[in-house]
Formats: structure tokens, sequence, C-alpha cells
């Protein structure tokens, strides 16, 4: 039986370690001020927090995926877009605890709460090569404000990677835990260097979750000569799931299909937008349609891809490829599909 998230349940663990005080930016044998763990999830033992935000609305990427090693893309390989109330927190592990001690406490309390793995890896080979730039490079929005927070995980200094991806249920909600733990240097608090700093970012997902797999340009040829069609999950609309605006992250999966159509000048394609069951059908079909043509424009107008060799369509629900009655049946359903078409 899957457990939730409880106060009750909670665990913070009042261990200290010695260390210098550092004036400047903060004390790191106490919490910053203004932050304490998720309820119900305990901390690793004898961690600090660093720093921390929550909001009760917000939109978040978390990974399914390694990070991209290309230095085109810079994203991670598999990823789910999800909407709701999100906590974030930085925490530094005592000297001489290793990345694997980290996850392996933080899977146990996990699994303890039911919570299921849906993604983890291990060193560079494992999350990617880079993979420190999803919280040092304020693009991607998780880089947290407080002084003793704002200089982790500095450039190329991220040893020993690791994360772990979970999901389980609050409140009968789904709630995601994402956990990267890293050796590094700290820009802002050079005496939290050395040490794993612990990033959490929690959220109890209250909307469509959004799947994205960036394929590459030869999956996405692949899938065009074997089937004649391929969908794309690397595209993402909202903030609002009723909207057609292309979000923010979805550029490394515009410039694969970009870089296929500048390598195959003879391929033309219909975009074709699909949706779940959800809402009005009449309104699903429009919805679809709109996602299909902001895909085209971006092509046309961003990369330079001629018009003439696009063609938008929206399907709404009617061309499904899993079943409508769960939650991971829908989001395998909302696509952006590119099927192959003959020139005029």
């Amino acid at each position: 039986m899957t457990r939730h998230l409880t106060p009750s349940i909670a665990l913070t663990l009042a261990i200290t370690w010695v260390t210098p005080a550092w004036a400047s930016v903060g004390d790191p044998s106490v919490d910053t001020p203004g932050c304490a763990d998720p309820a119900g999830l305990p901390r690793f033992e004898g961690a600090r927090i660093l720093g921390c935000t929550s909001s009760e609305s917000a939109t978040t990427v978390l990974p399914l995926g390694p990070w991209s090693d290309d230095p085109e893309l810079s994203f991670w390989e598999g990823s789910v877009r999800l909407e709701g109330p999100r906590t974030a927190l930085l925490y530094a592990a005592p000297p001489g605890r290793s990345t694997r001690e980290v996850m392996r406490g933080y899977r146990k309390a996990l699994g303890d709460l039911g919570f299921n793995v849906v993604f983890d890896c291990a060193g560079d080979n494992g999350c990617g090569t880079g993979v420190g730039a999803f919280y040092a490079d304020e693009a991607y929005d998780k880089r947290l404000p407080q002084p003793l927070a704002a200089g982790a995980f500095a450039p190329n200094s991220v040893r020993e990677p690791r994360i772990l991806v979970a999901k389980g249920t609050q409140d009968g909600a789904s709630t995601y835990v994402f956990i990267f733990a890293a050796h590094q240097d700290n820009e802002t608090a050079p005496e939290a260097s050395k040490r794993v700093a612990i990033f959490l970012e929690l959220l109890v997902s209250q909307g469509q979750e959004q799947h994205q797999v960036l394929l590459r340009t030869d999956e996405l040829a692949q899938g065009i000569d074997i089937d004649g069609r391929v969908s794309v999950y690397g595209i993402g609309f909202g903030p609002d799931p009723d909207q057609a605006d292309i979000a923010s992250d979805s550029g490394d999966q515009l410039a694969e299909i970009a870089r296929l159509l500048r390598q195959r000048p003879g391929l033309s394609l219909y975009v074709v937008g699909h949706t779940d069951n959800l809402g009005n059908l009449e309104q699903r079909l429009d919805l679809s349609r709109r996602q299909a043509e902001a895909v085209v424009a971006v092509l046309v107008q961003d990369y330079a891809i001629g018009p003439e060799r696009l063609s938008p369509h929206g399907l709404a629900d009617l061309a499904p490829i899993a079943p409508q009655d769960s939650d991971e049946g829908r989001a395998m359903n909302r696509r952006i599909e590119l099927v192959a078409r003959r020139r005029p």
C-alpha cells in the first residue's frame, strides 16, 4: 500500500558539524533562515540547508534521461514537464560523505514512503557530461537565490554526479521528487566546496504531465523511413494545457527537426497535433490544430525552413496510440506527429 507524505512521519535530524563561519554569506552550521525540509521527507543525516524556494503554482521540467553532451542541445534527453506546488532546496552534506551514500539514503527513504524510481543515473557516462549546467545556468530556472546556494555546482567542477527521480502520491495527487548530488565547487561559498551538494526538488502535479523525449536527427529519420511517421514528445505547450504557446524548453527538439529537414531537402511533412480526450471535441480539434501551426511557425520563422514543406493539421484525440483511461495513456496521446508527405 502506498504511503503518503505526511507531517506525522517527518524526520528532521539535528546533527551539526563544526566548520568555519562564512561571515560574508551565512553560517553553514545551521539551516538558512526561512527554509525547512518538505513535510515527511527526511534529509540526509547531518546535512544542512543552504537555500530554498517554494511556490503554490509553478511549472518545472524534471529529467527522465541523461543530460545531452551535444553542445548544440544542452538539455535532458528525456524529461517530464509538470505544473503544481513546487519546493526546491539545496543541502550541503557533511564532509567526507559520498554521492553513493547520499543516494542510498534517499532511495531507502523514498521507497519507505511508497515512491517508485522512474529514472536514476551515476557518473558522467550515465548522467551526461556537463550535467551541472541544469543548476548553474540561470536559463534552466533551478538555481536558488540565497548566497550560500547561488554558487553551487560551479561550471566544470561537478564530480561523481548522481540523479534519482521518483514518483509517488500525496493526498491522492502524483508527486515527483528529483534529487541531484555531486561533489562540486561553490563560487559564492568556497567553504562548501569539495563536499557533496544535494539539490532536491519536489512537485505535486496538478496539471497535465507532458513527457518529453528528445529525438535526435537520426532517430527522427529512422521513424520516417520505417513507418512514414514519427511521434515527437520533446515539444511542450503551456503553461496552460489549453494553450498553443510552445514551451521554452522545446528548442532542442525543434532544432533536431530543422536539422533533419536541412539534411533532406526533398522531405516535406505533415505536422499533426494530437491531444487527449478531456474536454469538448471541437475545442480539442482547434487546440491540436493551433499547436501544429505553432510548431510550423517556429520552424519557418526561427529555422528558415520553407513553409511549402510543412503542412499543419490537428486530429485532437481521433488517433490515439494508448488507452485514454489513465494519466499515463493520456500523456502518450498528447504529442506532435511528423508524417512524410509528397510535395505538390
